[in-house]
């Protein structure tokens, strides 16, 4: 019962973080209309958080393996919600950046806590199905965002997805973080625990370290993809729908069908074991490079088969980033080490989220929709290439178990 509270409540606690983190690809069309500013700038502007969200991941991962991890959640909840609602009563494109930047690094504190908090017990359950269910709080965390902010954008006005948000983030992960038992944070205090992790020894060798470091650039690929797709796809179903509403609605296939991908690869990797979970990956990454590429063709000459299209994709991707940011490297490194890299390989992920951000509005105003997903698609394939390495590593690191 204890391990089941715990696992409610972050998953409640990282879920509320997405209330102020993908509230802005709701508000852009409208900011851009109301401000004059360009898909450039607001392309500045979204990459801009992810400067200081990958740096935070960095820093932050550490500090959990040193502070107490409810400590570090109230600083992020606090810093992240005061600096969004300031956002939303801001109307100088230059303080918009600075605040955003600010909300990336509040919003950096939120993982590597809550994946240190989940992973004091780890060895009484089952890694892949246990952060499978908590990645959730990613995808149903961010679908009730978009929802939320596409309902008050359209009634409302963008200012207000950005005061409500706030307020509603402060209140209610706050509430959460307080009810975390107190025996998940003593655990921490003691050094947590390296070893038994999944049946094989856990620690950082030369091994588990290049394979980290390998998973980290092909999750620098597949969360610039998602990110991309966060910040654009609403933007996408506007030029076609001219509903902020009913683009949001669309949209929001993305997230909820990443939460079945999330359940269904989580329950797969248990299965099949830490030697052929790379493989699952290889292949998730080659349908997502295949469906990316024609996506846009697809759904507008029809709207049903691209919509599957796109839940196909978000089965695929959000499944397979599930296993890469946080059961992964619990596996490979254990309890102790675990927030520091689930929160390195995030932060190269950020800067990935960066990069493809702050070269998507760029590449939309040259090339149109259908150039970015195709380059985006070009990119999984490069990352299918990285998983192949891992999997020769992943392979020698269970031989030298046995």
């Amino acid at each position: 019962m204890l391990t089941l509270k715990i696992l409610i409540l972050t998953w409640v606690i990282y879920s509320s973080f997405y209330l102020c983190r993908v509230n802005f690809p709701i508000a852009m069309p409208l900011i851009s209309g109301e401000l004059g500013i360009g898909s450039s700038y607001l392309g500045v502007i979204a990459s801009g958080f992810f400067i200081t969200y990958a740096i935070g991941q960095v820093v932050n991962g550490y500090l959990n393996i040193k502070w107490n991890a409810k400590s570090m959640l109230y600083i992020g909840i606090l810093g992240s919600s005061i600096s969004t609602i300031l956002f939303g009563l801001s109307g100088n494109p230059s303080l918009l950046l600075a605040l955003w930047v600010i909300n990336g690094y509040f919003q950096s504190i939120g993982w590597p806590a809550t994946v240190k908090i989940v992973s004091v017990d780890v060895r009484r359950g089952d890694l892949g199905k246990r952060f499978g269910l908590l990645n959730t709080s990613w995808t149903l965390g961010h679908a009730a965002s978009w929802l939320f902010t596409g309902f008050i954008v359209q009634y409302f006005g963008w200012r207000c997805s950005f005061i409500i948000n706030g307020i509603l983030f402060m209140l209610l992960a706050l509430t959460s973080v307080k009810l975390v038992p107190e025996v998940a944070v003593e655990s921490e205090r003691f050094g947590g625990s390296s070893v038994s992790v999944n049946g094989r020894a856990g620690g950082l060798g030369k091994l588990e370290i290049k394979v980290i470091v390998l998973l980290a650039l092909a999750f620098f690929i597949s969360d610039g993809i998602r990110y991309g797709l966060i910040t654009y796809l609403p933007s996408y179903f506007f030029s076609l729908e001219d509903s902020a509403l009913t683009s949001t609605l669309i949209s929001l296939a993305l997230p909820l069908a990443g939460s079945i991908g999330m359940i269904i690869v989580g329950w797969l990797s248990d299965r099949v074991g830490g030697k052929l979970k790379v493989l699952l990956l290889l292949f998730l990454a080659l349908l997502t490079a295949i469906l990316l590429y024609d996506f846009p063709y697809r759904y507008e000459a029809e709207k049903a088969v691209g919509l599957m299209y796109l839940i196909a994709i978000s089965i695929s991707m959000y499944g397979s980033q599930s296993q890469i940011t946080s059961a992964m490297p619990v596996e490979l490194s254990g309890e102790k080490y675990s927030s520091f890299v689930a929160g390195l390989i995030n932060a190269v992920g950020s800067a990935g989220a960066f990069l493809f951000n702050f070269t998507a509005g760029f590449m939309i105003d040259v090339n149109g929709y259908a150039g970015l997903f195709e380059t985006w698609s070009i990119m999984q394939v490069v990352q299918a290439a990285i998983l192949v390495i891992v999997c020769i590593f992943i392979r020698r690191i269970y031989e030298e178990d046995d």
